[in-house]
């Protein structure tokens, strides 16, 4: 990509959100996250 260009990841947390691709480490699938037991319903794991 040229330098005049910012990749961008975008995300829903009930607002939305974006961060520069440059600072992302990883992705992960929502379907390989693992629940934890006894927390709330809203975290994944």
């Amino acid at each position: 990509m040229s330098k005049d260009t910012t990749s961008l990841l975008t995300f829903d947390l009930d607002d939305e959100y974006c961060v520069e691709i440059d600072y992302v480490a990883e992705i992960v699938d929502e379907r390989t996250v693992t629940s934890i037991p006894d927390t709330d319903t809203r975290v994944k794991g």
